[in-house]
């Protein structure tokens, strides 16, 4: 059918090639590590703890993939803006705290899709980035693969992202960090500046604006909430999301935040993307990254 899509993801054989490489660096260096290898969507393919790694070292590797998969980036990445009193701040404890910034955690991309990710834990978080690189080798004759940064492909972009109670972790911090790291302007807008918006699992993102010009906006993303519910956008909410669509910007929904979407625009489909849940939030924001950059 023309309207399913074919994604690359890491094979069961890749992954032993690349956990191989990390072990056998491993080794070298003295330092028993936890490897994991997840597909794209987080889920683990592989996993290894070696003999006398740390009794917690291949649960923070299993995190470490699953934040750099979910984000498309390497795990220090979130490292400054994460800290007490940064934009992030509160980051870690989301997902009930699978999101992990320290060193070891890359994103494995072929042809520049991500397909999966790895994540390597027991040593300084300087030695578990080294283990990891070796790993990602098997690409590159040996060159551990360098992350220069974001393509910045959005900046002078302007995006939104609705905040309201009961988000879900991953629909709201996916859009929120990737467009930053894309070089975009994010604002998060809730019921009310000031006031918490607490997630499903209880972590709270308080709102930056509630005062944004519609025309200079170019995409405007409503999350998804628990499942069962439905997402409590303020009339103000519904208002922006028409406005941003009418003057041309382009409107995304993740899972049931497309109840936003319907109620703002009823009956529209014109420049209005949806991921049906959090594991098509890779593509789905490959979708929006190449349609905002193609105009």
């Amino acid at each position: 059918m023309s309207d399913l899509l074919t994604e690359a993801t890491v094979s069961l054989d890749l992954a032993r090639r690349i956990s191989a490489r990390s072990e056998a660096e491993a080794r070298k260096l003295g330092k028993p590590m936890g490897i994991a290898v997840v597909d794209r969507a987080g889920h683990v393919i592989l996993a290894t703890r070696m003999d006398g790694a740390s009794p917690v070292a291949l649960r923070l590797a299993i995190d470490k993939a699953f934040t750099a998969a979910a984000f498309n980036a390497p795990t220090d990445a979130w490292s400054e803006v994460t800290q007490p009193g940064a934009a992030d701040w509160g980051l870690t404890s989301a997902l009930g705290g699978r999101i992990v910034i320290l060193a070891g955690g890359l994103p494995i991309r072929v042809d520049g899709r991500l397909v999966g990710a790895l994540g390597v834990s027991g040593a300084a978080p300087s030695v578990d980035l080294a283990c990891a690189q070796a790993g990602l080798t098997v690409f590159t004759d040996q060159q551990p693969i360098q992350y220069p940064g974001a393509s910045m492909s959005l900046a002078q972009q302007k995006v939104v992202v609705l905040a309201y109670p009961q988000y879900q972790e991953l629909d709201f911090w996916y859009p929120v960090l990737r467009g930053r790291e894309e070089g975009a302007t994010v604002h998060i807008i809730g019921n009310i500046v000031g006031e918490a918006a607490e997630s499903i699992l209880g972590y709270p993102v308080i709102p930056d604006t509630e005062d944004v010009d519609p025309t200079q906006i170019a995409l405007i993303v409503a999350p998804g909430v628990a499942a069962g519910a439905s997402p409590k956008a303020t009339a103000g909410q519904l208002a922006l999301v028409a406005a941003v669509h009418a003057a041309g910007g382009l409107v995304a929904a993740v899972g049931n935040g497309a109840e936003v979407t319907d109620a703002a625009l009823p009956g529209q489909s014109e420049r209005i993307i949806r991921a049906a849940g959090t594991d098509d939030l890779a593509p789905f924001f490959g979708t929006i990254r190449s349609t905002l950059t193609q105009e």
